[in-house]
């Protein structure tokens, strides 16, 4: 017999009518629900709430489009059935695959549809409801504040008793947002979540801006578009759990703290060619991207400490730079590990009862510096001393050193008849090797990294080389969960749909709610398992992947056996 373009476009429209009505009515309820909470929060007015609404609504398709899809198609059939159109079409010599090719077109259209809102609408209109709720960070802050939460900045934790946004006129030119604290008390935490200080003040300022306004020097691996949060405490006190040790000061300088970006950080912001991209460049990723740089950085100091070793070995000196362009000249014969102080001691040269430096400044004369004994310390990156809680020793992420020389002879190049000046101590701070290896190393991806990783012997490299082959695995499995989930949510639309024709057409004597429910609750069981099995494959890999198609296979095969069944009867 012909096709039956006739009643096949009179079922599709029919379908598809209560399909964009079904739609409509559950996604605006869900866009609704999803837009109570930060509502409620605080963190979106009344004109942010109906903007945040209007974005939700692309999201909520990849959940409310199924579960329509199948309430409208059952719905349509069930109708039909009733009314006796199914049974003519019967009658006229149509068979079963003729009567449901209508929902079938439909599931199918449904199911491209939904990819192509999954791979490229979806995560644009997820990044822009975000940042109608993070997008005046200042705002945010002021909310928590007042309704007594505290306020998080990376490791650090801030309250206060009052909080009051600076006005425009009243910041700095490059400030985009400036708050006032008063009666302020702070946490800074360590890795493990444990308090590792506290410091209280009676008030405080907090700048909010962008890291390209940061001095070259304090840039170091921000990106130029990157939030920071930099505050300023007065008249504070420190106080260390480890130590004990209780320290008022002044005024006491954070920052910068960058902010943490969402959508730099989660992978349901991506579109599917930039999750493909994603696998093969992971440190896109901000926190992929901070243990490559912690990693180039241990790498970058190994080098720097083997050179120095090497350096006087070999020549008997070793050269530092600084940043102001000043070179500095130490003539030693040997470093020796003090394992106490945690710092290589130094030892005059042979035949020599003094240590020499020589200090060459970009302008100036040449100092020469003569000690009995002296030391040299790594400055760590994390904190130089634990009196000053935020200092960082070099934000751009070079090994830095100290050098300290005790009992000092100081004598000028330039005035050979000047009594020479005589110091208990001095030190140096901020030394650097002249060929850095940080700046090449820090350039470097993941993968070549981990290359020369993997030729260290020192256990701080191959710790981070372990965290950040740990945390890019874990990256690969959740872009894994996600193109998965994304491709089963699409293919569960089809099956949804033909499930809910099938069962119209199976239980055409029962309530339509009755008929609905048949396919509603194995469709809900589907949602449940792409769900489980996402979660489980971001966790432990591909184990997780059968459970996350076992939704879909079992709803197919559901929707065959009922269908088998109707071709009997």
């Amino acid at each position: 017999p012909p096709m039956p373009w006739t009643l096949w476009r009179y079922i599709f429209i029919e379908v598809g009518k209560l399909i964009l009505l079904s739609t409509a009515v559950l996604v605006t309820v869900i866009a609704f629900a999803a837009t109570v909470k930060p509502l409620a929060d605080g963190k979106l007015t009344a004109l942010d709430a109906l903007r945040f609404m209007f974005y939700a609504i692309p999201p909520m398709l990849a959940y409310a489009l199924p579960f329509a899809a199948g309430f409208g198609t059952t719905l349509a059939y069930h109708r039909m059935a009733q009314d006796n159109e199914i049974t003519a079409s019967f009658a006229g010599g149509l068979g079963h695959v003729r009567v449901l090719t209508p929902a079938l077109a439909m599931g199918a259209a449904l199911a491209l549809g939904l990819g192509l809102l999954n791979s490229q609408i979806i995560p644009r209109f997820l990044t822009r409801m975000e940042r109608i709720v993070t997008n005046d960070i200042a705002q945010v802050m002021i909310r928590s504040l007042e309704q007594g939460e505290s306020a998080s900045f990376g490791n650090m934790q801030i309250h206060a008793d009052a909080v009051v946004r600076v006005p425009k006129s009243d910041r700095e030119s490059f400030v985009q947002d400036q708050i006032w604290l008063v009666g302020v008390v702070g946490i800074e935490l360590d890795d493990d979540g444990s308090i590792a200080a506290e410091i209280t003040a009676t008030e405080a300022f907090v700048y909010l801006y962008e890291a390209r306004h940061l001095p070259e020097a304090d840039q170091g691996d921000f990106r130029p578009s990157d939030m920071v949060v930099s505050f300023k405490f007065t008249e504070a006190q420190l106080r260390f759990r480890k130590t004990g040790q209780v320290i008022d000061q002044q005024d006491v300088g954070l920052g910068p703290v960058p902010l943490p970006s969402a959508f730099q950080d989660d992978p349901k912001f991506l579109t599917g060619g930039q999750l493909r991209d994603l696998r093969a460049n992971p440190e896109r990723m901000n926190f992929i991207d901070e243990r490559r740089l912690e990693l180039a950085r241990k790498l970058a100091g190994e080098r720097t400490i083997r050179s120095v070793r090497e350096d006087v070995q070999n020549r008997g000196a070793v050269e530092f730079v600084t940043s102001n362009e000043a070179t500095y000249n130490l003539r030693t014969s040997d470093l020796r590990w003090d394992r106490d102080a945690l710092r290589w001691r130094i030892d005059p040269p042979a035949g020599a009862d003094r240590i020499e430096l020589e200090v060459y400044p970009k302008e100036g004369s040449i100092e020469r510096y003569f000690a009995r004994r002296g030391w040299l310390a790594a400055e760590r990156a994390e904190r130089v001393d634990e009196t000053d809680i935020f200092s960082t020793a070099n934000k751009q992420g070079s090994l830095t050193f100290e050098l300290g020389l005790e009992e000092v002879e100081v004598r000028s190049s330039t005035d050979t008849r000047a009594i020479p000046t005589e110091r208990p101590r001095w030190s140096f701070k901020g030394l650097i090797v002249p060929d850095d290896p940080y700046s090449s190393l820090r350039s470097l991806s993941s993968s070549e990294l981990l290359a020369q990783a993997a030729e260290s012997e020192q256990n701080a490299v191959r710790a981070t080389s372990d965290r950040l082959v740990s945390d890019v695995n874990k990256l690969g499995r959740e872009i894994t969960s996600k193109q998965h989930e994304r491709l089963a949510m699409n293919m569960s639309c089809l099956v949804m749909v033909f499930t809910g024709a099938v069962m119209a057409l199976r239980l055409r004597t029962a309530m339509p709610l009755v008929v609905y429910l048949w396919s509603f609750f194995p469709a809900l069981g589907t949602l449940i398992f792409i769900s489980s099995g996402q979660q489980t494959t971001h966790r432990q890999g591909w184990i997780g992947l059968p459970l996350l198609w076992f939704g879909v296979i079992g709803l197919a095969a559901f929707a065959a056996w009922m269908y088998a069944r109707l071709r009997r009867h």
